[in-house]
């Protein structure tokens, strides 16, 4: 059939689109891009309250890549404080992390990730500052991904605690992000059962999206297999052989823990909007 589409060992990826590292697996879902509201407090200021934008990225290497921006809820946005930092991934359940802000802090942190509870934590071993930046000792970071069980829309909640100014580790600051779609430019993109995609019609195509070996070694009846490299590259295409005929298409994706597919399926509405595409989370039913 036309539609199985094999990609070979040798075949790279694009400099532009690259595949995530097989190690970034178990803290893909903080991937993409997130904005919402939080709110700070501490003994030493008054309380006050910001609006977020929060962005993961990664370009094919074993780390994520963080910038993070506040802004005033007011009409003319004035900027808070803005972060940037590094997440690396040494271990399957440990993590590690560098940032720095231009409050003249920089923190070095340890971190460990639960992947079933979708759960991320850090703890500084260092923190250094410039000559008249404040006096911070200790800071803690946690996230908690999560999706609403009515609107089935995906947040990140997260909190800091520091210990600073002669003050006690204590909650620094509270916020709850949602994805953003507009920025990534994602659209109807949903998950469904592989009953509820039959009933789409018999024209629905099923894609594979993890790598060659593992589709061999098993895969669900009638699926094809395109890996996430292949995907995320002809998905940048002006014309793809693979993926043009695919327009008009009910397309279900699916790997093994779904981490795949929901990155296959940004890449998708990046950059062939308007494309019918469904998320199978489909661990249990391989072979």
């Amino acid at each position: 059939t036309h539609y199985l589409v094999m990609c070979s060992k040798g075949a790279a990826p694009t400099a532009s689109a690259p595949p995530p590292h097989p190690a970034l697996a178990p803290i893909a879902f903080l991937l993409g891009t997130w904005r919402g509201k939080g709110k700070g407090f501490y003994p030493t200021i008054s309380p006050f309250v910001y609006e977020e934008e929060l962005l993961f990225e990664h370009d094919g290497r074993p780390f994520l890549a963080m910038t993070q921006k506040t802004w005033a809820p007011n009409e003319s946005k004035t900027p808070m404080h803005r972060e940037s930092a590094f997440i690396r991934i040494p271990a399957v359940d440990r993590l590690e992390m560098v940032l720095g802000d231009p409050t003249g802090v920089a923190q070095v942190y340890k971190g460990a990730v639960n992947a079933e509870e979708r759960r991320v934590s850090f703890e500084t071993t260092t923190v250094v500052k410039t000559p008249t930046a404040k006096d911070v000792k200790e800071v803690k970071r946690d996230f908690q991904f999560g999706v609403e069980e009515e609107s089935g829309k995906k947040f990140l909640k997260y909190t800091v605690a520091i210990a600073a100014v002669g003050q006690d580790l204590q909650t620094h600051l509270e916020a709850t992000l949602y994805e953003s779609h507009a920025t990534n430019q994602i659209s109807d993109v949903r998950e469904c059962s592989l009953q509820e995609f039959k009933e789409k019609g018999a024209t629905g195509v099923i894609i594979d999206v993890r790598e060659l070996e593992e589709y061999e070694a098993g895969h669900m009846d009638g699926a094809v297999c395109l890996s996430l490299g292949c995907l995320m590259t002809n998905a940048k295409k002006p014309t793809s052989t693979h993926l043009d005929h695919l327009t008009e298409t009910p397309v279900l994706l699916y790997c093994n823990s779904g981490e795949r597919a929901h990155l296959a399926a940004r890449a998708l509405q990046t950059h062939r909007p308007g494309m019918q595409v469904w998320i199978l989370r489909a661990a249990g039913l391989l072979p």
